[in-house]
């Protein structure tokens, strides 16, 4: 199918085809119009795509505005994605606090690298005082669940 015929499809407010679309523009401007779409008729993947197309052009501010929308919709990874901008002061100055808040819940929605890096920045005491109590549980569940790191 070609470009053409995607165009229509989202033209005629089919979801799938905005996705489609949004994917297959190379100009973000435009993307993110599609994106924006689909979003609005419910599509959280389009939030999270969006976040992660302006944060790979280097546009942080507008990714986590994307992330944000996403995480509002229940995204764990957004949230995780929202956790590492904070972490890393992409967007404003570093946020270890709202950092942790964002792996918290990411964690609460199965994140599990989101769980590890929380385990991690417990045990280390980067985000406070540490808490190796808190960390050990974590890592616990980690373990029970598979994960290559706990």
């Amino acid at each position: 199918m070609g470009l053409g015929w995607i165009e229509k499809a989202a033209g005629l407010g089919i979801p799938e085809a905005m996705l489609t679309l949004a994917r297959a523009l190379e100009d973000l401007d435009q993307a993110l119009t599609w994106y924006g779409r689909a979003e609005a008729l419910g599509f959280q993947d389009a939030s999270l795509e969006a976040g992660l197309r302006c944060l790979e052009s280097g546009r942080a501010a507008e990714a986590a505005q994307w992330f944000r929308k996403a995480s509002w919709k229940g995204s764990g990874e957004a949230m995780y994605r929202l956790a590492l901008m904070e972490l890393a002061g992409q967007g404003g100055p570093a946020n270890v606090r709202e950092a942790m808040s964002y792996l918290r819940q990411a964690g609460e929605q199965g994140h599990q690298e989101a769980m590890f890096l929380r385990a991690t920045l417990l045990m280390s005491g980067e985000a406070g005082r540490p808490d190796p109590s808190s960390a050990l549980d974590l890592l616990g569940h980690l373990g029970r669940a598979g994960h290559p790191g706990a």
